[in-house]
């Protein structure tokens, strides 16, 4: 596995969180754009990094360090939080899944019984992010009857559980909304990469 793409049996699989990233919400990019690309790029970097660190503590059920942030201790305090809530021995940790099909490939954290769920610790839960989840259901080997995102709040230490019956949406139309995204994803790089570069237009040709 590298940063985009999954590999089995000598096959690359893309990853599903690459395809979501490329279709960046406006006020990211407005973002990036007031603060510049390097510090965007190193913000990002440190949002990774931070991430990481609280998905190893969860799945490896490990205690956080004098070392670790204030804001990863806070994650955590919210994941203890909602273990105390909901936790149950039916809880699995998430497998890679494959679609051969569409060559796409995406890991969730975990599920209970028939519901599917990842965590975040974004500052609030996206759109987008039940688009994450729908490509997760439809590779799965029976589909969930439910979808949910776990936001675990860096700054104050609570979580937020939201299933996609909250929003009033169906697993169906997760599913559905990832794979209508992927074909505009696959059309608009395939177009690109044929287009000829702006500059290279033939003598006469006109825009």
């Amino acid at each position: 596995m590298d940063d985009e793409f999954y590999l089995k049996d000598g096959k690359s699989y893309e990853r599903v969180t690459r395809i979501l990233d490329y279709f960046a919400p406006p006020e990211l990019m407005s973002w990036k754009v007031r603060v510049g690309n390097k510090e965007a790029n190193r913000i990002s970097k440190v949002a990774l990094k931070f991430g990481s660190r609280v998905h190893e503590l969860i799945e490896k059920n490990g205690e956080v360090v004098k070392k670790d942030s204030e804001e990863v201790k806070n994650c955590m305090n919210a994941w203890n939080s909602w273990k105390k809530d909901y936790w149950s021995e039916n809880i699995v940790n998430g497998v890679t899944l494959y679609d051969e099909k569409r060559m796409v490939a995406g890991t969730p954290d975990f599920t209970i019984g028939s519901e599917l769920i990842d965590i975040k610790t974004s500052r609030e839960v996206k759109s987008s992010h039940f688009v994450q989840l729908g490509a997760y259901a439809s590779m799965m080997e029976a589909t969930p009857l439910r979808v949910s995102i776990l936001r675990l709040d860096k700054g104050l230490g609570i979580y937020e559980y939201v299933s996609n019956e909250k929003i009033g949406v169906s697993v169906d139309h997760c599913i559905e909304a990832f794979r209508s995204l992927l074909g505009y994803y696959r059309f608009y790089r395939n177009v690109q990469s044929t287009m000829k570069p702006r500059g290279a237009m033939p003598q006469g040709e006109e825009e």
